[in-house]
């Protein structure tokens, strides 16, 4: 699958979309961006398009989508996977999620429930 974007285009599409990123580095020198889900879940996301959540979760967002729009809807959904039931996330992200998505309302009916 050949790609038209890398870490930095993503990272500066989740920003033009009023995300706040972090950009660090880990314990192994390793670049990465805080997408400050703002959840009980952290979610890192590295120069090769690994993501990586609370309790070891790990996935790939690059091997999903040819375009860059699919990446940023598939982190959308992580962003989802991240709350883990708890009612507190980040309100960029959810406008996120509503934007490229929708449904976050039944979400928070949920969350709330």
């Amino acid at each position: 699958m050949i790609q038209n974007y890398n870490f930095y285009d993503v990272i500066e599409c989740l920003v033009e979309k009023g995300i706040t990123t972090q950009i660090r580095i880990d314990d192994s020198f390793r670049i990465y961006a805080d997408l400050n889900t703002g959840a009980k879940s952290h979610l890192h996301l590295y120069k090769d398009g690994t993501v990586i959540g609370r309790y070891g979760y790990t996935n790939n967002v690059f091997q999903y989508g040819v375009v860059i729009q699919e990446v940023i809807r598939f982190l959308a959904l992580e962003f989802v996977n991240c709350l883990h039931g708890r009612s507190y996330y980040s309100l960029e992200w959810a406008k996120l999620y509503e934007d490229v998505i929708g449904g976050f309302d039944k979400i928070k009916e949920e969350l709330y429930a």
